[in-house]
């Protein structure tokens, strides 16, 4: 059940509360236009997400919101009273929370910041760069290093941007996003560079 519902016989209504923190996402990406960003200042300003009821009746909730639940998240439709099926967007029967200029001008930035990725990998020889976060939503950017001792081999892994941390690549905690998957990331990878995606988790 998405952040900000509720199923009352069958039908949804709209958690006061959870509604709140869902504009406040909102508004929050608007000002600050990056999801990496957004994530940050969740986790500064307390916000958690709701904790997620599975399939054997136990409860687990998330530390902090990361870069592909929100994703997720700011392009549901749902928020704006619509709900989506086979590819189509329909009227719903259940209360709008986020206001339809806010839901429009979120993705009217995210678009613009897709096509802009897109455009740097496309200039740079690094095809994962853009694609990996570390688990606070930090980006990864791509180093390299050559074992002389045998030749040609090239190992590559990946660094955090942020405060100079680095984190291999073969590390849990790296996030591809959703539409990264490993198929498709061994396909276009380079021969002769090594890459740890064993590891890799899709969110």
């Amino acid at each position: 059940m998405p952040l900000g519902y509720r199923a009352v016989n069958k039908k949804l209504e709209i958690v006061p509360k959870e509604a709140e923190v869902v504009r406040r996402i909102f508004a929050l990406y608007v000002e600050l236009g990056s999801v990496g960003e957004l994530a940050r200042a969740l986790e500064r300003e307390g916000i958690r997400p709701k904790p997620r009821q599975l399939a054997n009746g136990q409860t687990r909730t998330a530390e902090r919101y990361t870069v592909g639940p929100l994703a997720h998240m700011l392009k549901n439709c749902m928020y704006v009273g619509e709900v989506a099926y086979r590819g189509e967007v329909y009227p719903g029967e259940h209360g709008a929370i986020v206001e339809s200029a806010v839901f429009n001008q979120v993705q009217a930035k995210l678009s613009e910041r897709t096509v802009a990725r897109r455009l740097k990998r496309s200039q740079s020889p690094h095809l994962l760069t853009g694609l990996i976060f570390d688990d606070a939503g930090h980006p990864m950017s791509p180093t390299h290093a050559t074992r002389r001792a045998r030749g040609t081999d090239t190992m590559s892994h990946m660094r955090c941007c942020r405060e100079g941390t680095e984190r291999q690549a073969g590390s849990p905690e790296l996030q591809p996003p959703r539409s990264s998957h490993p198929d498709d990331i061994q396909q276009h990878h380079r021969p002769g560079t090594l890459l740890r995606s064993r590891h890799l988790k899709l969110v």
